[in-house]
């Protein structure tokens, strides 16, 4: 998911929050303190009565459904939060390349072929068996028939055709209830990207960065916070040369200026 963007954080801002650059900062109303949007979406939705992360001045939390700012749906993060997403987005290749192992025979197994062409006995090829002396080839995984030992997880396109623009540079995107379409803010954005690539039955639980759960559903191309299946949202996954075409309001529920959306 390789792009590049003009930035969507403040480097000179440190957000109480989530002590990184704040992205997409907004001006709390009474103290003037600034926190990220996203982190500050995340302190009004905790069941309490909303205050300042610095100061702890009370906060009218209906401010946050009208911001709007100079920012691109395009935008990035800066290099601050690479590792971040690197740590998001490469975590299924970190994992398989520490499963790798080199299977060669050691020198007892070597013998026994030698002797085992020697007596003319039917010995099974060495790679071919694991600690116990079993054959690998032919026994299937716990719980799994043989039929299902040379099944693949299907490539995205495979099941839905939202999934033929998640290949590079694209945008993960979430219905607008009232029509049109948010971009996620990029670190949801990774999570998301994470879930989709790593996920076995292409429905899994992530917490976002507003401290929620929600659970993305790839096979029916919805999202719904945890509990919550009645207030669906659709989702879906945009080729960075489709974006124009679609009416994409803002980012995470910061719509961005008509100036600013134009490539």
């Amino acid at each position: 998911m390789k792009r590049a963007g003009p930035s969507l954080a403040d480097e000179n801002i440190e957000c109480p929050v989530c002590y990184l650059p704040a992205v997409m900062p907004v001006t709390l109303p009474n103290c003037r303190h600034k926190v990220c949007y996203i982190c500050m979406k995340g302190v009004t939705q905790t069941g309490r009565p909303s205050a300042c992360p610095y100061c702890r001045t009370r906060v009218d939390e209906r401010f946050l459904k009208t911001q709007v700012q100079q920012i691109s749906i395009y935008g990035e993060l800066p290099r601050n939060y690479r590792a971040y997403l690197a740590s998001m987005e490469n975590g299924d290749e970190e994992e398989e390349e520490e499963e790798e192992v080199d299977v060669k025979p050691d020198l007892n197994q070597l013998k026994a072929l030698v002797e085992a062409g020697n007596t003319g006995e039917d010995h099974q090829n060495p790679s071919s068996q694991d600690s116990t002396g079993e054959s690998s080839a032919l026994k299937p995984e716990d719980g799994q028939s043989d039929s299902t030992t040379e099944e693949t997880e299907p490539a995205p396109s495979a099941f839905s055709d939202h999934g033929a623009n998640c290949k590079k540079h694209h945008y993960w995107l979430y219905g607008r209830r009232k029509g049109g379409w948010w971009r996620y803010e990029p670190r949801d954005e990774a999570a998301v990207e994470h879930a989709y690539r790593t996920s076995k039955t292409k429905k899994e639980k992530i917490l976002l960065a507003f401290g929620q759960y929600y659970i993305m559903d790839f096979n029916n191309w919805i999202q719904y916070k945890e509990g919550d299946e009645d207030n669906a949202r659709c989702i879906t996954c945009l080729h960075k040369s489709d974006m124009k075409h679609a009416e994409v309001i803002g980012i995470a529920g910061v719509r961005t200026a008509n100036v600013w959306t134009l490539d």
